[in-house]
């Protein structure tokens, strides 16, 4: 089953999709957009429908989402221009067409009657006194719109089989007289209110705006922080491998002392050593020196001794 639906904007049902029933296959379409597509419909079809959703224009004018909030005449003209042509469409296409007044009819009997699960949401407005009495001021402000919408409420599919006729409006009681006085002087109170509302909007809106301005400082002043938590992190890494590096260089500096000093101590007692053999040479050296000297000193004399010796013995024999 296909079901083409229109008449309310496709954002006051629930999304995604309008059944819960398998079979069904229920598509949204713009309310100029489903009279164009009915218009060009061809042939009834067993296994399609076009459901047409309207309101009282009363009732719209009362709905938090109605979208006619400064100009009256253009939203009677344009919901008048939209109902009379469901109508027309409704008495000539021969297409199986529904209209249904949403505000009469649950959603329990659409999803019973036709497998379509709506779920429209709580705005749509019952017979309350306060739509009685915008309905009895519309059969003096504009009569027009009830024969448009009881011609719409005589075709429309309603299971209670209780129309809206203006002949079932009750005429407003003193009390719901009042009801609408009081409503009318709290709406004077509206501009006060929408004041005040603005001077506290603007005080939130400064809240907001020193905080955020508080937060972004915060945030800077934390990234620096980190920046410099990071940097000092590094530095200290450093001046540890620094520190290590310069304890290792000054630990082979002291061992390298330590060698040359053992070294220098070793060349010291080697030096030592030497010296006290250049002065045993040094001394033995000296002793025959000395006793060369002597020796000289006797091979000298020794040679006068026998040189006179030598010269005694040949005068001697010369003269003999």
């Amino acid at each position: 089953m296909n079901i083409f639906v229109s008449g309310f904007c496709e954002q006051e049902a629930v999304s995604p999709g309008y059944s819960q029933d398998g079979n069904v296959h229920v598509q949204w379409l713009d309310p100029e957009d489903f009279l164009l597509a009915a218009s060009q419909a061809h042939e009834k079809l067993s296994d399609e429908k076009w459901m047409w959703f309207y309101r009282s224009p009363w009732s719209i004018l009362l709905s938090p989402s109605c979208p006619f909030t400064n100009d009256f005449k253009d939203m009677i003209f344009q919901w008048t221009g939209l109902q009379r042509s469901a109508l027309k469409l409704f008495h000539t296409s021969g297409l199986d067409m529904i209209l249904v007044n949403r505000d009469s009819v649950p959603s329990a009997a659409l999803h019973t009657s036709f497998g379509l699960d709506l779920s429209l949401p709580n705005d749509f407005l019952k017979q309350s006194d306060l739509v009685s009495v915008l309905g009895k001021l519309f059969e003096w402000i504009d009569p027009h719109s009830w024969d448009v919408l009881e011609a719409l409420e005589a075709v429309s599919w309603n299971p209670d089989g209780n129309p809206l006729l203006r002949s079932y409006v009750d005429t407003p009681c003193s009390d719901v007289l009042m009801e609408v006085a009081t409503l009318l002087k709290n709406g004077q109170q509206i501009p006060e209110l929408l004041d005040e509302i603005k001077t506290k909007t603007q005080v939130i809106e400064q809240s907001k705006a020193e905080k955020a301005a508080f937060t972004q400082s915060h945030d800077e002043l934390t990234r620096l922080a980190s920046e410099r938590q990071t940097a000092l992190d590094e530095l200290t890494e450093q001046y540890k491998s620094d520190s290590t590096a310069h304890q290792q260089k000054q630990e082979q500096a002291e061992q390298t002392i330590k060698e040359i000093k053992e070294e220098n101590e070793l060349l010291l007692l080697q030096l030592h050593q030497v010296q006290e053999e250049l002065e045993r040479y040094f001394l033995a050296g000296q002793d025959m020196s000395d006793t060369l000297t002597k020796s000289q000193e006797t091979m000298r004399n020794s040679c006068m001794i026998i040189g006179k010796l030598m010269a005694n013995n040949t005068n001697g024999i010369i003269n003999h």
